[in-house]
């Protein structure tokens, strides 16, 4: 059935070993582009079988627009960009990145902090390495 070879297509494409996140909303739009094409079809079992398809991909891939992991992994991918957004959804997708790269550091720079060993001399602590000179344990 040629309505189902671009799921098989997309599918094959997903299974490779260096296929990412960033694949998801390019694969979704252009299954939902091959599933809206226009043509008459001679066949109302196929027109059935293409509306049964969309009904599920609407329900299962619906909401991939607002899932800030979705959103971020296209956006920062250089072959996809802005190319499957809006100019609206670009801007929230871009505050989106923006909010959790700020998230980021502010929790990078509460989990650093400065002491002084017994010298007086300031030393940077975080909460990964032990500072210099302590036992571990003690």
């Amino acid at each position: 059935m040629s309505v189902l070879k671009p799921f098989y297509d997309a599918a094959l494409e997903i299974s490779y070993d260096d296929a990412c996140i960033s694949l998801v909303i390019p694969i979704v739009n252009l299954l939902n582009a091959k599933l809206q094409s226009t043509a008459q079809l001679a066949d109302p079992g196929l027109s059935q079988t293409k509306a049964a398809l969309r009904d599920a991909m609407n329900r299962r891939f619906g909401d991939m627009k607002i899932r800030d992991n979705l959103i971020a992994a296209t956006l920062l991918d250089p072959r996809f960009k802005d190319m499957y957004f809006s100019s609206h959804e670009t801007e929230n997708a871009k505050r989106v990145i923006l909010s959790f790269l700020e998230s980021q550091r502010t929790a990078a720079a509460s989990t650093t902090e400065i002491s002084h060993d017994d010298n007086s001399q300031p030393q940077l602590l975080t909460s990964t390495a032990p500072s210099p000179g302590s036992s571990p344990g003690l």
